[in-house]
């Protein structure tokens, strides 16, 4: 980042007497030492305009948006853009951004089966699991309990669905 003197471009005013830069100056210095950067605006830069179509026109990029690295590094993707509007004389600022993808694996949810309580092999097993984690704090245990279910249904799920496979096309054909 420069320094707050390049914070603000020159350009962000078009049409009469530009104003002095000792009138910015305090602006300038509070945004430097906040360490905001101005987000990039596509297309129209000027968000503010009097007299247009007359020699008094005078249009200015009064309205902006800013931010800090932190945000910058969060949301990658951006864009902002100033909008037309007719019942003003100030521009609206559209702004859109698309917060940076974690690449973290998403935990699988545990989602209990009430199949698996017709099972005769299921009680005994969710006790054996139970008391395997007894010196654990509740929610480790119920970590690794929801883990060993899991894979329970994975090895014992299988029979489950083809015996509903089963029925189901038993059905089908009394049906038809």
């Amino acid at each position: 980042m420069g320094d707050f003197n390049d914070i603000l471009a020159a350009s962000e005013k078009k049409g009469r007497v530009e104003r002095a830069q000792w009138l910015i100056h305090g602006f300038k210095e509070a945004i430097f030492e906040s360490g905001l950067t101005d987000l990039h605006m596509e297309g129209y830069n000027y968000t503010w305009f009097k007299s247009l179509g007359t020699n008094k026109a005078v249009e200015e990029k009064l309205d902006r948006a800013m931010a800090n690295n932190d945000w910058f590094n969060m949301f990658t993707a951006t864009t902002l853009e100033c909008v037309t509007a007719t019942a003003s004389d100030h521009y609206p600022l559209k702004l859109e951004c698309i917060p940076k993808l974690q690449f973290q694996r998403k935990k699988n949810q545990f989602r209990f089966e009430n199949s698996w309580l017709v099972d005769p092999e299921f009680v005994l097993f969710v006790q054996q699991c139970w008391n395997n984690y007894n010196t654990e704090s509740l929610v480790h245990k119920l970590d690794h309990y929801s883990a060993d279910l899991s894979n329970w249904n994975r090895d014992h799920g299988q029979k489950t669905r083809r015996e509903i496979d089963k029925v189901r096309r038993k059905l089908d054909t009394i049906r038809t």
